[in-house]
């Protein structure tokens, strides 16, 4: 009998297969345990409507700027990438230099009033935007929006003095640092610098530096720290081209099969996998997750999942102007921050799972009686309110079910993610608070297709 686990490995081993990884590249991949679709194609014509750039920006943001869980399966922690590497940039210390126990002594109180400061311009943000919500309550239609309040009223000093306190003691800061180690420094208050600037912009109109960029959400317009994908315009001429190939008889570039026998990826060589506990593969109800798993036979001499994708290809992934990885490769990442680096993303694809008779029979009412089916990461639901891609086709004389999409939306499979190594040396990992009322917030995450 094949596990879960088993068949997750396989499945993950044809995704290397597909992708030809070279050896040792899988350990750096993460899988989607439901898909999602790749709202990217911006300027395809075979998706009806293609997303505008902001608003496929906005998935680049939500991808890249989602810290994700040490495990094999696309699991956001809920922290931001980018508050996070500016506190690991805050506290990095320099490998050079010997500075004395005074200069010492002086730079923490450097850094004390830093913090005392970042503290209190965070405390007059969250004043100044309270305010501004009960006064537009007032007031509707007074202002255009935050920015517009914050320019015509007297919370734009408040704001002004609050972060001149900021700069002043981020000044003094550098100042002393630089004295006790020199241009060892350098390098770390460019980046500080670089990230300070765009933790001041998260509350702007629009970006103000390469370091950031404007995207377009359901809650509106907003500024971000900016994420670099590749080419939008050569992954919508890849996805109209998979769009029409089946029309025009081309047969399905990638094709693998789950079934005994089958070469499964070897967890050991992946930190993400060999800490993940694998859903079920097979399940009925509300989703993979939190749906009903089912026994299937996988022993069955009529057991097998031949699955297809039409096309896939990688989408580049990559933080903006504002993270310095050479900093990443010189200290030491105690936190483990993981930079994404592709999206793995596929088109039309299709998943038959061949069952004995009886299994087909389970199956089939388990299903009837759920709001769906799933198989691995792919899964079909019969709710009205549901956005599903992918719809059922029960066939009962060849006992068989296949999941296929019935939209030309391409899908994400997965991403490549780095943690890069470092150098011995100890930093700090004391947060300290973040200023913006932006700097934690996150936008939904893009739903399942």
């Amino acid at each position: 009998m094949l596990t879960d686990q088993n068949l997750w490995l396989m499945y993950v081993q044809g995704l290397i297969n597909a992708q030809g990884m070279p050896p040792g590249a899988g350990a750096n991949f993460v899988l989607c345990g439901t898909t999602l679709t790749a709202n990217l194609a911006t300027s395809a014509t075979s998706l009806g409507q293609a997303p505008t750039t902001s608003q496929a920006l906005a998935q680049v943001y939500t991808l890249g700027d989602q810290m994700l869980k040490q495990v094999g399966t696309y699991s956001p922690s809920g922290d931001s990438f980018f508050s996070d590497y500016a506190t690991y940039i805050d506290n990095l210390k320099p490998q050079g230099g010997n500075p004395s126990p005074s200069q010492m002594a002086v730079i923490k109180q450097d850094q004390d009033a830093v913090t005392k400061a970042t503290s209190q311009q965070t405390a007059t943000m969250a004043s100044v935007y309270q305010a501004y919500q009960q006064q537009s309550q007032m007031f509707p239609g007074k202002w255009t929006g935050f920015e517009d309040y914050v320019n015509t009223t007297s919370a734009g000093s408040t704001l002004q003095a609050s972060q001149g306190a900021v700069d002043a003691a981020n000044a003094q800061l550098y100042a002393d640092m630089t004295a006790a180690y020199g241009q060892d420094y350098a390098a770390i208050a460019r980046a500080k610098s670089v990230v300070d600037q765009v933790r001041r912009d998260l509350t702007a109109r629009t970006p103000n530096t390469t370091a950031e960029m404007a995207i377009t959400t359901d809650a509106g317009a907003m500024v971000v720290p900016s994420y670099v994908p590749g080419s939008l315009a050569q992954f919508s001429t890849w996805a109209d081209t998979m769009s029409v190939a089946p029309a025009r008889g081309q047969p399905p570039a990638v094709s693998f099969t789950l079934k005994a026998g089958a070469q499964e990826y070897d967890e050991n060589q992946s930190q993400y996998f060999k800490r993940t506990s694998w859903d079920a593969f097979f399940a009925s109800g509300s989703s993979t997750q939190g749906g009903q798993a089912l026994n299937i036979d996988t022993s069955a001499s009529e057991f097998r999942i031949e699955i297809t994708f039409q096309g896939l290809t990688t989408v580049q992934l990559q933080p903006g102007a504002w993270y310095d990885s050479s900093l990443m490769y010189a200290y030491r990442n105690p936190q483990s921050l993981s930079i994404p680096n592709s999206l793995v993303v596929v088109m039309l694809p299709k998943v038959t799972l061949y069952l004995s008779a009886s299994d087909y029979q389970m199956a089939y009412q388990a299903s009837q009686q759920s709001s769906g089916f799933g198989v691995g990461p792919f899964y079909s639901t019969t709710s009205s309110s549901s956005s599903s891609s992918l719809s059922t086709n029960w066939d009962d004389s060849a006992k068989s079910v296949t999941i296929q999409q019935n939209n030309v939306q391409p899908i994400i499979l997965g991403m490549m993610v780095t943690t890069p190594s470092s150098a011995n040396v100890p930093v700090p990992t004391k947060a300290r608070p973040q200023s913006g009322l932006l700097q934690n917030a996150h936008l939904p995450l893009p739903r399942a297709a």
